[in-house]
């Protein structure tokens, strides 16, 4: 049976305490965050006065965000823990709330930073050395000034955004605390359950059987909830669209590329290259299908070892350490942090009821 999170060991449990000592010291923070903000805001209409002005509010929104996103971090980790949790539900759904207030709050800066002459600014940056900080963060904001919109029609989206989350969150509940995958038997027929942790293991079975079993009792999974899923789909897609419009982008891949100067064409000579090739995956998968000795290859049989009977499994303290010597050659100021993290209790390891699934817990 998977653990129920109270069954953890809590030395492979992250210390959220790290973050916040107590919730009434995160509730401190979510009030102090509702304060700073109104500072930011105090500042609007100043901008364009004078560098110091704009470095100030610049410095200020850093404070405010940071301050703003270790409450929605620690909250939204608490709601990962356990997604089926009410409490927690409801403080990332505050946290939620919070940071759209404040991200609509400040949502002024960037349309009232690109109203000031470019040549202007470009002084504000070389006369004032605190500004340097800031220079490729306004080289980006000039980049894409054509997507930003006015101070007002930047506020509504800022305040939209959280409706415009619902599609992803819905699913994030369905997929990590609804949905039940129910049980299969391993190859020494004892009945396990199949979860999201547990699923690459069972493909990676030298059992045909097994394999299939799970990749069949996973989909079903999915296709018993193939309107719901559909419908959630279509709404982010909808979503994609109205934002994408709304800054005028030519499309959501358009949109979706542009913050990290992507070209779309890099996206498509992509596409273009792996078509190209096909022929080497093509000729892997007869080798894997003759290989294997099967008549017809299936999705459930692209994860199973090819060589020998070997035995992919790695402990995690086994696994810590190997990333720690792997990664010695970034120098000792790096690994130090790492093995800080990982000391410390920074990771949440293993897979309990109700946690959201992914990066977030070892096999």
């Amino acid at each position: 049976m998977i653990k129920e999170r109270k069954e953890i060991d809590e030395k492979y449990k992250w210390d959220m305490e790290a973050m916040y000592k107590s919730l009434a010291a995160w509730e401190t923070d979510f009030e102090q965050v509702s304060k700073q903000k109104e500072l930011v805001k105090s500042l609007k209409g100043t901008l364009g006065q004078n560098a110091e002005n704009l470095y100030k509010c610049l410095n200020a929104r850093d404070e405010l965000i940071m301050k703003a996103e270790n409450v929605y971090v620690y909250a939204h980790l608490r709601r990962d823990e356990d997604t089926a949790n009410p409490e927690y539900q409801a403080l990332s759904a505050r946290a939620d709330s919070l940071f759209t207030d404040v991200y609509a709050d400040i949502s002024f800066i960037e349309p009232e930073i690109l109203e000031i002459e470019t040549d202007k600014l470009r002084t504000f940056i070389e006369s004032y050395e605190p500004l340097a900080l800031y220079k490729h963060h306004l080289d980006e904001m000039l980049r894409l000034k054509e997507h930003t919109l006015s101070d007002e029609m930047e506020e509504v989206l800022a305040k939209v955004s959280e409706i415009g989350q619902a599609a992803s969150k819905i699913f994030g509940v369905l997929n990590n605390a609804d949905l039940n995958f129910g049980k299969i038997r391993d190859e020494d027929g004892n009945e396990k359950d199949l979860t999201h942790g547990s699923y690459i293991g069972f493909l990676e079975s030298r059992d045909r059987s097994v394999r299939k079993a799970a990749f069949t009792s996973m989909y079903k999974a999915y296709i018993d909830h193939k309107n719901t899923l559909a419908e959630s789909y279509a709404a982010s897609v909808r979503n994609d669209i109205f934002f994408a419009t709304q800054r005028k982008y030519e499309s959501c891949l358009d949109a979706s590329l542009k913050a990290n100067n992507i070209p779309v064409s890099v996206y498509h000579n992509l596409i273009k290259a792996v078509n190209d090739n096909l022929s080497a995956l093509h000729k892997y998968m007869d080798i894997r299908k003759k290989t294997l000795g099967v008549d017809e290859l299936h999705m459930y049989d692209v994860h199973v070892p090819l060589v020998g009977e070997i035995d992919n499994h790695i402990d995690y303290e086994t696994a810590k350490e190997t990333v720690i010597k792997s990664l010695a050659p970034m120098g000792l100021e790096y690994v130090d942090a790492l093995k800080a993290g990982l000391d410390k209790r920074w990771v949440d390891i293993y897979e309990n009821k109700n946690k959201r699934s992914g990066a977030y817990y070892a096999a």
